[in-house]
């Protein structure tokens, strides 16, 4: 903000810098400012006083919102006060904007040229993405991250998994969303710096996140993403927990879902069966009974995929009711006394297989973002396109 102040105090040709909270300036201001409201600099620094107490009374709100946006918001609520103010004449609010525009655009052009000059001089202290793979800082896909005046190389699909895993933390599924880190020295990640994440993640070089997205569109602030997209992240925190998890914390979890279904109860799984194979194949189905469970209540989508998940459990026990059994697939000989050869029933109907059903959805676009992304949670599955329904 002091720069600001500087920049227009040149522009209107003051002989003395001040700011509005210096004590200079409470000598200064009203001794040679309110004598003369013919002049367009008494109503600059008029300007600079109601912008620097508005901003100020601001911060002492308890309301979160971006730094910058409670500065631009001060800005212009003090230029709309001066623009708005029927004692003034219409020359004047001419000089005014003039001067302010002016202002903004030596501003700026500072701003950019002193980036420039840290991109370019500030030391480059990381070379390699998380897995330690050299990275080339003029590819497309290499994000320079600029903090405490020294240059850090991140691959962007990195720094994409970074933010989701901060703003997405979710313990036990009640969502706790933390601010984004740089990892290298914990210290947060500035709402510029987000802001350019997002504008190259939109380049196309790199997987394209919906929870960026929807963290841009509430301007970073995380309790304001976290208070208008509650639903979708609880979904997304269950679907990461179910296709990121190892296979022995789901087990007790699938073992539980098949005895809670009517015909999947009556199935006969042998303990021997593998567990990292009955996890694999029953995941799917495990992602939906968790959302009936643990999402949050009062949805429609709950009865929709309580109905949609019996009824998939029930052609998973008609299409092989015998499903989980050690079947013997070798004889005894009389002379030579070999052991039995014994394998597993593991023929199944996909969950995604299309089949003849009379149950009807409607069109759930979050559904749809999760069947098209399935293997950015590692599932082993190669084809999710959950529209049979439809």
């Amino acid at each position: 903000m002091k720069t600001f102040f500087y920049v227009l105090q040149k522009c209107i040709k003051s002989n003395q810098i001040i700011y509005p909270n210096d004590k200079k300036f409470q000598i200064f201001w009203p001794e040679n400012y309110h004598k003369d409201f013919l002049d367009v600099s008494s109503y600059i620094y008029l300007f600079m006083y109601d912008m620097y107490y508005t901003y100020v009374s601001s911060k002492q709100t308890n309301i979160q919102t971006n730094i910058y946006l409670k500065m631009a918001k001060a800005k212009l609520s003090a230029l709309n006060c001066l623009l708005n103010n029927i004692f003034i004449s219409n020359e004047l609010k001419e000089k005014i904007l003039d001067i302010f525009c002016k202002a903004q655009r030596h501003y700026y052009a500072l701003t950019k040229l002193s980036n420039v000059y840290r991109y370019k001089v500030y030391p480059l202290v990381v070379t390699t993405d998380l897995t330690l793979n050299p990275l080339p800082i003029d590819h497309p896909a290499t994000f320079v991250l600029l903090q405490n005046k020294t240059r850090y190389l991140f691959s962007m699909n990195d720094l994409i998994n970074i933010i989701e895993t901060a703003v997405c933390n979710a313990p036990n599924f009640f969502l706790e969303p933390l601010p984004p880190k740089n990892p290298y020295n914990n210290q947060k990640l500035n709402t510029s710096t987000l802001c350019n994440i997002y504008f190259k993640m939109k380049e196309g070089y790199c997987n394209f996140s919906l929870i960026i997205h929807l963290f841009f569109l509430e301007n970073f602030v995380k309790n304001n993403f976290y208070i208008n997209n509650e639903v979708f992240l609880r979904e997304y925190a269950i679907k990461k927990y179910i296709y990121t998890s190892h296979y022995e914390t789901l087990y007790n979890a699938v073992k539980i879902m098949l005895v809670n279904n009517y015909y999947t109860n009556k199935l006969i799984i042998h303990s021997e069966f593998p567990k990292d194979l009955l996890v694999k194949i029953f995941r799917p189905y495990l992602n939906y009974y968790y959302i009936i469970h643990y999402s949050i209540k009062g949805q429609e989508k709950i009865q929709k995929y309580r109905n949609k998940l019996y009824i998939k459990l029930k052609e998973f026990y008609e299409y092989n009711y015998l499903f989980g059994r050690k079947i013997c697939t070798g004889r005894r000989r009389k002379i030579i006394r070999s052991p039995f050869k014994f394998k597993f029933n593991i023929d199944h109907v996909s969950f995604f297989q299309k089949r003849c059903t009379t149950f009807q959805t409607n069109f759930d676009p979050i559904e749809l973002f999760y069947n098209n992304n399935e293997e950015s949670f590692g599932s082993d599955d190669d084809t999710f396109s959950d529209n049979e329904d439809n």
